[in-house]
């Protein structure tokens, strides 16, 4: 008798990670690629299809049968086309059929959610955050994303991104460099953001990261991350401060 499995699908704005997970959510096995999105939508079809294939024949020559798939994208996704509507970082993928795809090479039941509420969904039951209530989770990676778990449930807000601390506005700690981009964190402490301040360095300076590689990337790290600490402690402070049974607005 075949043991049943599971493929979990993150597709980010630099890669896309695919992992085979078996009933207690131990990794058999892995796949990914650069998602690559500029160079259009058949190039990802096409790469999501072989990773996905290879996890299938995966799971069969170890005695696994696929019965889930769950995938994960930041930005809007329609749940019941199994759709990427809208993604800030995957412009090509935009209102892309996901599901029709996947289904041509696994035969299995197919969901797909926010990349951040669905991973913070994750820790509230399984992970660093289960048992606790409520919870803010911040992710950071092309973008910063944020979501936030109130009465045990993902809360979505009136625009479906409750607890997105990426948007919030930290002009006044950001510096000049932010309000050029209108301050908000997305913009100061996501990875791109970050490597983007980086490679802007005075002549000479190469050496000197050489020399004091980790006192730079300390300093950087404190630097950018100093609003994402101020915007996280303002929204969580506002959601611990929520009685018990009530309805954020």
């Amino acid at each position: 008798m075949m043991k049943p499995a599971a493929v979990g699908i993150d597709v980010g704005g630099t890669k896309t990670l695919c992992v085979l997970v078996d009933k207690h959510f131990r990794e058999l096995a892995r796949a990914k690629f650069k998602t690559v999105a500029e160079e259009g939508r058949d190039r990802f079809t096409r790469d999501l299809t072989l990773a996905v294939e290879s996890l299938s024949r995966t799971a069969r020559e170890r005695g696994f049968e696929i019965v889930g798939v769950g995938i994960g994208c930041a930005g809007t996704v329609d749940e019941n086309e199994l759709r990427i509507k809208i993604s800030p970082n995957l412009m090509a993928l935009e209102n892309y059929p996901i599901g029709k795809y996947l289904r041509k090479v696994v035969k299995a039941k197919i969901t797909i959610g926010n990349d951040v509420q669905v991973g913070i969904h994750a820790e509230h039951q399984l992970g660093a955050a289960k048992g606790c209530s409520p919870v803010l989770g911040v992710f950071f990676g092309t973008g910063v994303g944020g979501a936030a778990i109130i009465n045990k449930r993902i809360y979505t807000g009136a625009c479906g991104f409750g607890g997105q601390v990426g948007s919030l506005v930290a002009q006044p700690v950001g510096g000049p460099e932010a309000a050029l981009s209108h301050g908000i964190i997305d913009r100061i402490a996501s990875k791109s953001a970050i490597a983007r301040a980086n490679t802007v360095r005075p002549r000479g300076a190469c050496s000197r990261l050489d020399a004091n590689n980790s006192t730079i990337v300390r300093a950087s790290a404190e630097y950018f991350c100093c609003p994402v600490s101020f915007a996280s402690l303002s929204k969580l402070r506002a959601l611990t401060l929520l009685p018990a049974g009530s309805t954020p607005s």
